[in-house]
Parts: structure tokens; sequence; C-alpha cells
């Protein structure tokens, strides 16, 4: 199995690009109304992919405090309070 680009991943100029720490592109969000903010909250969900990933691992294999801030820490980042 193939394994993802590495995070952190950032949204860049509110999207429509979604790159990695090197800057290369991981994803371009496309919606029929590019401006919208539909468009932004994907690209949002998009970038906090890595970390939600990691962090629901941790809270799975620990289910500690640290573990369950640095979930909630993503799920932050995904809905854009971040």
């Amino acid at each position: 199995m193939s394994k993802h680009t590495p995070g952190p991943w950032t949204v860049v100029a509110d999207g429509p690009w979604v790159c990695g720490k090197d800057g290369f592109t991981v994803a371009l969000v496309q919606t029929s109304a590019p401006a919208s903010e539909t468009l932004k909250a994907n690209a949002r969900l998009i970038a906090a992919a890595p970390e939600l990933l990691a962090a629901a691992r941790a809270v799975v294999e620990i289910g500690d405090k640290a573990s369950m801030s640095n979930l909630c820490h993503a799920i932050a980042k995904a809905e854009g309070e971040n």
C-alpha cells in the first residue's frame, strides 16, 4: 500500500490548492462556484486530513488527554477555527 504525502498540509490562499510541506500540490479543490465557502471548507478539511488521521490513531491506541487535545486541534483546523 502506498503512503500519503506527509503532513502538515496547508490551504493556499483559501483554496483551491492544498499543498504538502514540500510546497507541492496535494489536492486541487473544485466546486461549481470557485470562490464559494464550500470550496474553502473542503480545502480546510483536506488540509487537516494527516493531522486528523494521526490524532485519531493516537486516541485509539493511547486514549490519553494529550491525544484527545491533538484530535480536538485537528478537528478545529478542519472546521476553520485554527
